[in-house]
């Protein structure tokens, strides 16, 4: 289970769950690339038709992708083994019919984790990612004081929870802020990279 990546101490892992999303998640490629970050972006499967292009610049601009289950139910933690497990592949199979990268890992909707789903996870050899920093971007709007009290404490390895997707009216607030949270963050010195599959199965070795 990941929630950092112990052995990249100068590193930052951004991550965005929830997406793509057709309202934000464009602003969110555009201060990224801006800012020369590449991050990781958890995906809903069945979100991505009709957001295809979305995707598609994701990976031309060097960022990866994680697999996020098809549809973020929460009932399916609720079902049996083989319902559980086909929620989880029917995703990765979607990414593989788009001829997306293998996706970094499985991140379950609000980070759930029950006994089943890791013996499921275990079985498919399909790292579980979490992280170690939030702010709850998806409930409350993520402003300039709560990123900047996360900028000046966060760690080297850190894997940090955002979401592309926001409510409405509350993208360009959550830019102007991401960009900011950047800018701090590397003025203390550190890096941000992408995950990685080998990153994730590596740190659970």
């Amino acid at each position: 289970m990941i929630r950092a990546i112990s052995h990249r101490e100068t590193s930052v892992f951004l991550t965005f769950d929830d997406g793509p999303d057709g309202d934000n998640t464009e602003r969110v490629l555009d201060v990224l690339r801006e800012r020369r970050v590449r991050a990781t972006f958890f995906l809903i499967a069945d979100k991505i038709q009709g957001q295809e292009s979305l995707v598609r610049r994701m990976i031309n601009e060097g960022h990866s992708i994680g697999n996020h289950s098809w549809d973020h139910r929460y009932r399916n933690y609720f079902w049996g083994r083989e319902s559980l497990k086909h929620w989880i592949v029917s995703a990765r199979e979607e990414f593989h019919r788009l001829k997306l990268p293998e996706p970094v890992g499985f991140r379950p909707p609000a980070g759930v984790v029950t006994p089943r789903l890791k013996r499921v996870l275990d079985e498919l050899r399909e790292p579980l990612v979490l992280w170690n920093e939030r702010f709850y971007d998806g409930v409350w709007a993520w402003n300039h004081e709560k990123a900047m009290r996360s900028a000046g404490t966060i760690e080297g390895g850190s894997v940090v929870l955002l979401h592309d997707r926001q409510r409405a009216g509350r993208g360009p607030e959550f830019c102007r802020t991401l960009s900011a949270y950047i800018e701090r963050v590397r003025a203390r010195g550190f890096d941000f990279e992408p995950l990685s599959r080998e990153l994730c199965k590596g740190d659970l070795l």
